[in-house]
C-alpha cells in the first residue's frame, strides 16, 4: 500500500485521531495538524492530501448529522459551487509541484498552516449581516484553490463565515455545507492526476475510521467540558509548531 510499512499505516490512524480531536474540540485544524504529521510519518504529499480530504468528508457528514442548526442547503449552494472550478485548478497545481519539486510541497504545506493560523488569530472582522460579494467571491475562490492544492481549504470559508453575525452552530454548519459538496469532484480530479493512489488513501482512511470516530467523540467531550475558546490558544501553539517544523525539516535534511 503505497510502500508504507506496518508502523507507518498504524501511525496514519494516530494522525487522523489527533486531527479529528483538534477539529471537534476547538472548531478548526484537522488538515492543519494532520498534514504535517502525515509528512513526518513519511506519507507522500498527494497521498496525505487525499487522506486528509477523505477523512474530513467523513467527519463533516458526521458533524452535520449532529448539528442542531437547520441545514440551509439552497442558501449555500451557490458558494459551494463557486469553489469547484478553483479546487480543480488547485489539483492541477499540486500535480505540477509534485512532478517537478516534490520536496517543496511539504514546505508549502507548512507555510499554508502558519499563514492560516496567523489569519485566524489576526483577522477578526466585526460581524455583520452580510459580507460583500467581492469578499465572498475571493474567499470561495481561495478556499477551492487551497483545497485542491493541499486540502487546507477551510480557513478562508471559516473567516468569511465568522464575519457574519451568526450563531456558532450556524457558522460551523455553513462551513461544512460549503466544503463538503466539492469533495467528490476533488477525489475524481486527484484520481485523474495520481491514479490508484486515491484508492490507497481511501483504504487508509477506512482503516482509520475507528480512530476518526474516537477522536471526534473525545474532541466533542473536551469541547463541551473545556469550551472551544479555552482550547484554541493551546491548539494555535500546536499548529504553529507543526507548521514551522514542516518548513524547517527539509532544510535541515538538506
Amino acid at each position: 500500500m503505497a510502500d508504507l510499512s506496518g508502523w507507518q499505516i498504524a501511525a496514519t490512524s494516530a494522525a487522523l485521531f489527533l486531527g479529528a480531536t483538534l477539529q471537534t474540540s476547538s472548531g478548526f485544524g484537522f488538515a492543519l495538524l494532520a498534514l504535517p504529521l502525515l509528512g513526518w510519518i513519511g506519507v507522500p504529499g498527494p497521498l496525505a492530501i487525499t487522506m486528509s480530504l477523505a477523512a474530513m468528508m467523513l467527519q463533516g457528514f458526521w458533524l452535520l448529522s449532529r448539528s442542531p442548526e437547520p441545514l440551509r442547503l439552497r442558501e449555500n449552494a451557490g458558494n459551494a459551487a463557486a469553489t469547484v472550478v478553483t479546487s480543480v485548478a488547485g489539483v492541477v497545481l499540486l500535480s505540477l509541484i509534485w512532478g517537478t519539486r516534490p520536496r517543496l510541497l511539504g514546505q508549502l504545506i507548512g507555510v499554508l498552516v502558519v499563514a492560516s493560523v496567523a489569519a485566524a488569530v489576526l483577522l477578526r472582522p466585526p460581524p455583520r449581516a452580510k459580507v460583500g460579494a467581492a469578499w465572498t467571491a475571493a474567499a470561495m475562490a481561495l478556499s477551492g484553490l487551497l483545497s485542491g492544492l493541499s486540502s487546507i481549504g477551510g480557513p478562508p470559508v471559516a473567516l468569511w463565515a465568522m464575519a457574519h453575525d451568526w450563531s456558532a452552530d450556524r457558522i460551523r454548519a455553513t462551513i461544512w455545507l460549503i466544503l463538503l459538496p466539492r469533495a467528490p469532484v476533488l477525489l475524481v480530479a486527484l484520481y485523474v492526476s495520481f491514479g490508484d493512489l486515491v484508492f490507497d488513501a481511501l483504504l487508509l482512511v477506512l482503516i482509520g475510521v475507528p480512530a476518526l470516530w474516537l477522536g471526534s467523540t473525545l474532541g466533542s467531550f473536551a469541547g463541551i467540558r473545556l469550551t472551544a475558546e479555552r482550547l484554541r490558544p493551546f491548539a494555535t501553539v500546536i499548529l504553529l509548531l507543526t507548521g514551522a517544523s514542516a518548513i524547517v525539516r527539509p532544510l535541515l535534511a538538506a
